[in-house]
């Protein structure tokens, strides 16, 4: 839950507005942000935990290469 909060938080911070859900209950990312970054972000939003990162340190790291 903590991870899937820092997508939401981190879309949020970047773009101004909330990541939106799609019909398919999977999340709608702003398309403006780099690629990179849409990507951590799609992880941290993954609605199975098995697809998100293990760890916030695993998440820190991959976000730590984007900037």
């Amino acid at each position: 839950a903590d991870l899937y909060s820092l997508g939401v938080s981190l879309h949020a911070l970047l773009t101004g507005y909330l990541p939106e859900e799609t019909e398919d209950g999977r999340t709608a990312l702003a398309p403006e942000l780099p690629t990179d970054l849409l990507y951590v972000i799609s992880r941290l939003l993954e609605p199975d935990p098995a697809f998100r990162y293990a760890t916030a340190a695993e998440a820190a790291a991959v976000l730590r290469r984007c900037l």
